[in-house]
């Protein structure tokens, strides 16, 4: 077995700490969208009728929402590592898609944690009457923090 260095070219330079990982986290974010998509086809399939109109279409904007994200992560990789292979001049180059990746995400994780604590406020209700809204406001900070934490 090679290797690393003899896989690489004695003058080039060794991105895998840097493009290497991220096409890596780009294989394993497909593998995700995967799973996120075939889990919204059956919920549409099997139970989108017995949900309220309104937990239908956040499904689905959190999904498009997943998916615009999925695209600009695999964007962000076709510069560097297809389009101008072997040009070191990309290499130093942010690429604006992975900003845009941030906010998207920090979105999608936002809105699916507020969903969460809205379900825990309705659950406190019922099972620790006058605790509930405690626990929510305790829970917000956490979200919140979550959510700065994305990228």
């Amino acid at each position: 077995m090679a290797s690393l260095t003899t896989l690489c070219p004695e003058n080039g330079i060794n991105i895998m700490s840097s493009y290497g990982y991220s096409l890596l986290g780009s294989f394993f974010l497909s593998a995700l969208w995967g799973a996120s998509t075939l889990q919204v086809f059956i919920y549409f399939m099997n139970s989108a009728d017995s949900d309220p109109t309104a937990v239908n279409v956040l499904i689905a904007c959190l999904w498009v929402l997943d998916t615009v994200n999925e695209i600009l992560v695999l964007k962000s990789n076709w510069p560097v590592l297809i389009l101008n292979y072997g040009k070191l001049a990309g290499l130093a180059e942010i690429q604006p898609e992975l900003m845009h990746h941030i906010w998207v995400q920090s979105i999608v994780v936002f809105v699916v944690q507020m969903y969460f604590i809205r379900r825990i406020y309705t659950f406190g209700k019922l099972t620790f009457p006058g605790k509930s809204m405690a626990i929510t406001m305790f829970a917000i900070p956490l979200a919140l923090l979550a959510t700065g934490r994305v990228g």
